[in-house]
């Protein structure tokens, strides 16, 4: 506490500004790290020429020697640059010109091994291009840059690439967010985007353009995420903010140094800077693991050890076991019991009852799932894949159906939009090109938004960004078009009888009802075996 006391007395006194971006472990289980920082004055201005000399790293309260500082103007690390650009209305004319001759100047003032992304904002987030080291491919999707829209959705963007990042981490990542209004529209908060900023170390450097820009968020934005904001009220300036903030990416500084501690590190990295008699110094927890090395051949020593005495063990049971004695022989047990005669009960001569555990013939076979009679009885249930429909309600192709057959496979998705690559066409202004998407996935169907411009409505609710569909469910998209979801049981197999009930025959008056349970069966009668003679209450009487 006394010590961050002195750094906040020393950062009031010398306005300096140190910044660490990222530390990043050069690869696992080794204790190599690289912190990249930049250091700025009072003005906003990069502060280059420093050395290790002027740096102090503390891992914790372990201070790290020594340290290897470079410039990445002279040793170029390759840098992943988001280009995001507005395109609302409100920039036609000369100010989407004046963007795009800017943004391309830019481009060529970064470094050759540099990847850049170009997002464009307005009714509709767009990934013109993912990062990429075509500057060809780059170039085109700037100058494709067209001002139609009626909104400027600049949250929503910021979320989007920001989560984009958090899926395929880079060591140097930033952002240089162009726009001349205010956010209209957006379905994500502020906040959403910034927390994953913060949590990738990912800075904004914002560029407010016009006298209609809320330069108060922007600012906050670049502020949070340790990057800058410039504004820039005419296009006459905007050229030469373009290249400060180029001048800035290049301006940051590499320091690697050597972890201390060993195994899984959850630690602080403290930098501190000297220039001058100015100081200025950052932290940022970091996570590593390191190896134990001086530990490896006193491990495996006592796993050889180990493996030796369990083999002793082994060898000492088999040697002193047992020969084991002669099984005694038991007859087996009767396959079944004939009950006792009923004397007061007339049998019929066409079926005996029994009862006990049933003959080895009537086992059913592996599969086979017995009814609740026992062995009269028989299931197959076997398991196929669940199938689906999307019926169209309302909206232009009212009535048509898209079967969505998944067959084995473990996910399959359907797309739905405007465009024609997707897989169910909907042809309507109100529908976005990439609109929504059904999932399959392990039995189950769900519902995603694709960052549609109308949205997207589960039974009149909208859908943030997934959820899970039934059967029945209404999908609006956008005001007009609903369309229902049906989900097509696959058809199972019903019972299937093993012993058909016995027919009675023609004068012999109705067979008794046998007794019913998980141990009888019936069980025709012998051909060959001569018929019983009929019982009286007073004895046996012939026919």
């Amino acid at each position: 506490m006394v010590s961050y006391l002195i750094s906040l007395v020393l950062l009031a006194s010398n306005p300096l500004d140190l910044a660490i971006h990222n530390v990043w472990q050069a690869e696992r289980g080794k204790p190599e790290m690289t912190a990249y920082v930049t250091v700025s004055d009072i003005d906003g201005k990069q502060v280059t020429g420093l050395s290790a000399r002027d740096f102090r790293v503390l891992c914790g309260r372990d201070t790290v020697r020594p340290i290897t500082v470079q410039n990445l103007i002279q040793d170029r690390d390759t840098m992943a640059v988001g280009l995001l650009i507005d395109r609302s209305g409100s920039m036609r004319g000369s100010k989407i010109i004046d963007a795009r001759q800017a943004a391309i100047d830019f481009l060529g003032q970064l470094g050759r091994n540099d990847q850049v992304a170009v997002i464009s904002v307005g009714d509709e987030v767009e990934f013109l291009t993912g990062f990429t080291g075509d500057r060809t491919n780059v170039t085109g999707a700037v100058n494709s840059l067209e001002a139609r829209s009626n909104r400027t959705k600049l949250y929503d963007a910021l979320f989007f690439f920001m989560d984009s990042c958090r899926q395929s981490p880079r060591k140097l990542t930033a952002l240089v967010l162009l726009t001349d209004g205010i956010d209209d529209g957006s379905r994500y908060q502020l906040d959403y985007g910034l927390r994953i900023a913060q949590e990738l170390h990912i800075p904004v450097y914002t560029i407010g353009f016009g006298a209609d820009v809320n330069s108060d968020t922007l600012e906050m934005i670049a502020n949070v995420t340790r990057g800058r904001f410039h504004y820039a009220p005419t296009s006459a300036g905007l050229l030469d903010i373009y290249r400060t903030v180029a001048g800035q990416l290049k301006s940051w500084y590499r320091l690697d140094f050597r972890t201390p501690g060993q195994g899984h590190i959850n630690s602080r990295l403290n930098v501190l800077v000297q220039r001058g008699g100015l100081t200025a110094q950052d932290e940022q927890a970091y996570k590593a693991y390191v190896e134990t090395g001086h530990n490896t051949w006193l491990i495996i020593i006592i796993v050889v050890l180990a493996l030796l005495a369990l083999g002793a063990v082994v060898l000492v049971l088999l040697l002193t076991r047992r020969k084991p004695e002669p099984p005694v022989a038991t007859p087996p047990p009767p396959l079944f019991v004939p009950p006792p005669p009923v004397p007061d009960q007339a049998s019929p001569a066409d079926t005996q009852q029994f009862a006990g555990p049933p003959p080895v013939g009537l086992i059913p076979a592996p599969g086979v799932e017995l009814g609740r009679r026992g062995m009269d009885t028989m299931s197959l249930k076997p398991v196929l894949p669940v199938k689906a429909e999307l019926v169209v309600k309302t909206g232009p192709k009212v009535g048509e159906t898209h079967s969505i057959r998944p067959d084995d496979e473990a996910r399959f998705d359907v797309k739905i939009g405007r465009a024609e690559d997707n897989d169910f066409i909907i042809p309507d202004d109100t529908v976005s090109r990439r609109h929504a998407k059904v999932v399959y996935k392990r039995g189950e169907f769900e519902l995603w938004d694709l960052a549609s411009s109308g949205g997207t409505f589960r039974n009149g609710q909208p859908v943030a960004a997934s959820c899970e569909l039934k059967d029945g469910d209404i999908i609006r998209l956008a005001n007009r078009v609903e369309i229902v979801f049906k989900v097509i049981e696959p058809e199972r197999p019903g019972v299937v009888p093993l012993f058909p009930e016995p027919v009675p025959q023609t004068g012999a008056g109705p067979a008794p009802k046998p007794e019913t349970g998980p141990e009888s069966w019936t069980v025709a009668p012998d051909p060959d075996e001569a018929p019983r003679p009929k019982r009286s209450r007073s004895g046996y009487s012939p026919d």
